[in-house]
């Protein structure tokens, strides 16, 4: 991993001993987390700054984190982030809310988990008018990194090289 990488994890599902294991293969500067697992972060010993949102299985106070909202948008090395769960989206239904969404947010990126599928799609403006009917003025990168907790294990990473965000997926072996 770059030293300036950042890890993106989802729907834990009480397996915190699987982000000790992945802690023990990268050391991001930065993780994110988009929900339903957040009690698995409970002991704040990561070692990383942590930026999470509540998914659906997670209540929305957790002790050592205080109120968690369901979504944010991070600036990281001038890419624009938008990370939600997912849930309030229907993103097991379709991909055009959230699309949708990320742009009012005027978003390179939108980060997402629920699915507990891994998903990298990269929208041009073209692609999701055809694909979506919905219009962009730049394009925007869909990222999923999967489900931590449930198998395949899977968990994302993102590098920022020249102001372009670079996705990557990875797996736990258990």
């Amino acid at each position: 991993m770059a030293k300036n990488e950042i890890l993106i994890l989802s729907d834990t599902h009480g397996r915190d001993d699987l982000i000790e294991k992945v802690k023990g293969l990268v050391r991001p500067h930065l993780i994110i987390f988009c929900g339903d697992g957040l009690r698995d972060f409970d002991s704040g010993t990561y070692l990383s700054p942590l930026y999470a949102v509540r998914g659906n299985c997670d209540w929305s106070y957790i002790p050592h984190m205080g109120d968690v909202e369901d979504q944010l948008t991070l600036n990281a090395d001038g890419v624009k982030l938008f990370v939600t769960h997912g849930h309030r989206y229907g993103v097991k239904h379709g991909l055009g809310t959230i699309i949708a969404q990320a742009v009012r947010e005027n978003a390179d990126a939108v980060i997402f988990g629920h699915t507990h599928e891994p998903l990298d799609i990269f929208l041009s403006p073209e692609n999701a008018e055809n694909n979506f009917g919905i219009s962009l003025n730049k394009p925007l990168h869909l990222f999923n990194p999967g489900s931590l907790g449930y198998s395949p294990h899977s968990f994302g990473t993102l590098t920022i090289k020249d102001g372009v965000p670079l996705f990557g997926h990875g797996q736990i072996k258990i």
